[in-house]
């Protein structure tokens, strides 16, 4: 079960060396953040998680990932997160159908490990309503204190 306040990242991403890389550089950034290489893995983790920003790889096996996010907008209890896109396809198709999908967002793959965390701090920054220089800062403070991100965030924006 997660701790009320903790900022929580769900990564689905099916490439298993993507998803550790992903969930490394969130996690060392003070992030608390479960992977899934599915829907299945998917359904069965937000049984006991509940993020406030999912990162949906598009392609992934089974129900592919604008499906699975339809299917999540459309469920109570997660119908508030935010769920940005995570792809390779990057035509201005695929990011039209990424947010008619009801991701709020769009990160390209290959992403730049450098910049990642950042990028992800700006969409959790608009979901929150806070500049991303606040979240950074919190986020720093609360790693350096040994203790993951405790910033509360505003259900629903």
């Amino acid at each position: 079960m997660q701790i009320m306040g903790m900022e929580s990242i769900l990564v689905v991403e099916d490439s298993l060396a993507s998803r550790k890389m992903f969930c490394h550089l969130l996690s060392k950034a003070g992030y608390n953040v479960k992977g899934a290489a599915n829907a299945g893995e998917v359904m069965d983790i937000l049984k006991d998680f509940c993020p406030g920003l999912i990162l949906m790889d598009i392609l992934l096996p089974g129900l592919d990932g604008l499906s699975l996010a339809r299917k999540l907008r459309s469920s109570a209890g997660t119908a508030e997160a935010t769920i940005v896109a995570l792809s390779g396809c990057t035509m201005a198709s695929d990011i039209e159908r990424a947010l008619a999908s009801g991701c709020s967002g769009f990160i390209t793959k290959p992403i730049d490990p450098r910049t990642f965390v950042d990028n992800v701090r700006s969409h959790l920054s608009r979901r929150a309503g806070r500049s991303p220089q606040a979240l950074e800062t919190a986020a720093s403070l609360n790693t350096r204190q040994g203790r993951p991100e405790t910033v509360e965030t505003t259900p629903g924006l």
